[in-house]
């Protein structure tokens, strides 16, 4: 295969790109432009930089009766975040739990003890389990005023904020509910931190905020169960919520109704400490494609300075996969939707786990069917031309994890110049987990495949990607293994991230 044009270019301008882009990248979403895409150009030949052990695989908790898999675990990274070239992570210390501050590149720098804890023990253990975080499992934003915000899921969870330069303890005083999400938004130049209050709860709870500390509720906007992080700026904040509420909250998995989805406009008004609903958009036959109760973070919509893109699908139970699923862009000046344009009907069976990424007029699509990892699906559209320009499929690892955490395996992010798909596999008898990443023209074409083997104690058959991120000429992939094991072993489970990039 011939090298992309890009290639050369990405070369010479690899140190050129790293000084000049300082990419900051707050949250599960990103950078705060919500794109999922990087302006940093990847070095042709990707090389391992490092490969940091986080979290040891370590037997927890023993004297008590054993869950399914390793749901105990210990305290755990969700996402990766970054500011000014440092990256902040999870570590385990002497006595609990320490933050780590590294460079780029995967030296520490700092490290500071925490209160932090591992949260819920899960519906195995004590409580229930907040759906969207695994037990012990945080995710973090690292604000503009250098403070580290942690929050964990479930009915017994976490919260803490720290100093990024001290590690001295800041206040956050969190939101208290039972059956927490452990998502909430942050924007540089916003004051208010959004908390999304429920679990899994289906449209019994409602939108919850913070400004400068003091907690507001948003009065008739429930939420979707397990919606996605809010995508926000300085002034507004986009938030998705179901079209029809149903009559009592749900549960079990006999769903016979349908129920669309709403995606409000919320305008900040800092005189009064409020969110005005500026605009609100909704179809009432489609629900947000964000897989089902129990999916982690899935992403199924993004946004630039004017335009939001969002997947739906037909929902009868949450998915009818008998009906292709539509791509649908809003104005975020106005909420109308300019265009809609269907994604087919791409995977057979089970449901599916939507990730995006957008670069200028180009939206790349990552579905991956759940339960069984036998389909992931890529496809790149058109947002001038309306339609999908190319697909690409392929079975991308032989590792099997839990039912509901399949879509985990795989993680889509992009730069300007090429998509890069993260996925992993484990070997039991050379003890490693292997990082693959596919890199894919923006144009098509098959993928230019890099594959790093790290070795770790005791690997078992599993393992899957919990963030892949591109920034400064750099990509880093937090993989989290040995987490669930078939017939519900109690053997831990470890994490580690990986820096790829260019020597």
């Amino acid at each position: 295969m011939k090298p992309w044009p890009f290639a050369l270019v990405g070369v010479a301008l690899f140190s050129l790109t790293a000084t000049l882009f300082a990419e900051d990248r707050l949250g599960p979403y990103g950078d705060g432009s919500h794109r999922r895409c990087s302006n940093s150009i990847l070095p042709f030949q990707l090389q391992m930089i490092k490969a940091i052990v986080l979290d040891p695989q370590k037997r927890q908790n023993p004297g008590t009766a054993a869950p399914r898999g390793s749901r105990w675990g210990s305290t755990r990274n969700k996402n990766i975040v970054s500011r000014a070239g440092e990256i902040a992570l999870l570590t385990p210390g002497t006595s609990g739990t320490d933050i780590g501050i590294y460079s780029q590149t995967g030296q520490l720098l700092r490290q500071f003890p925490t209160a932090l804890s591992k949260s819920t023990r899960g519906e195995w253990g004590s409580s229930t389990e907040g759906r969207d975080l695994r037990p012990g499992e945080f995710s973090v934003y690292w604000a503009s005023d250098d403070t580290l915000h942690f929050q964990s899921s479930g009915d017994n969870f976490h919260y803490g904020a720290f100093d990024a330069m001290t590690g001295a303890a800041r206040t956050w005083a969190g939101t208290s509910s039972f059956n927490m999400h452990g998502y909430f938004g942050m924007c540089d130049g916003c004051p208010a931190v959004i908390l999304s209050a429920s679990g899994h709860g289906q449209g019994n709870t409602y939108f919850k905020f913070k400004v400068n500390g003091v907690a507001k509720n948003m009065s008739n906007t429930p939420h979707d169960f397990n919606n996605p992080t809010p995508l926000m700026d300085a002034t507004t904040v986009y938030v998705t919520c179901p079209e029809t509420i149903p009559s009592a909250a749900l549960s079990g998995t006999t769903y016979t109704f349908g129920y669309g989805t709403k995606v409000r406009s919320l305008n900040y008004v800092p005189a009064t400490g409020t969110y005005n609903t500026g605009w609100t958009w909704s179809i009432p036959n489609d629900a947000n494609a964000r897989g089902y109760d129990g999916m982690a973070a899935s992403k199924p919509w993004c946004m630039d300075a004017t335009r939001i893109c969002l997947i739906t699908h037909p929902a009868i139970y949450h998915f009818d996969l008998d009906q292709p699923s539509t791509l649908r862009v809003l104005s975020r000046a106005t909420g109308a939707q300019t265009m809609s344009t269907s994604l087919g009907k791409i995977i057979t069976g089970n449901l599916l786990s939507y990730q995006v990424s957008l670069s200028g007029d180009r939206l790349a699509v990552l579905s991956v069917r759940m339960t069984s990892n036998t389909s992931t699906h890529l496809q790149c559209v058109d947002l001038n031309g309306g339609a999908v320009s190319w697909q690409y499929d392929y079975n991308p690892t032989e590792t099997t994890v839990d039912d509901q955490w399949h879509a985990e395996t795989t993680r889509v992010y992009a730069t300007d110049a090429e998509i890069c798909v993260c996925w992993t596999a484990t070997n039991a008898t050379k003890k490693t987990v292997d990082v693959i990443v596919d890199r894919f023209s923006w144009n098509g074409g098959s993928p230019i495949r890099a594959k790093f083997s790290i070795p770790v104690p005791g690997v078992g058959t599993q393992a899957y990607v919990q963030d892949f991120v591109i920034l400064d000429g750099y990509a880093y992939a937090l993989i989290t293994y040995r987490e669930f094991v078939a017939g519900g072993t109690f053997t831990g489970g470890g994490q580690l991230l990986a820096i790829m990039g260019s020597p």
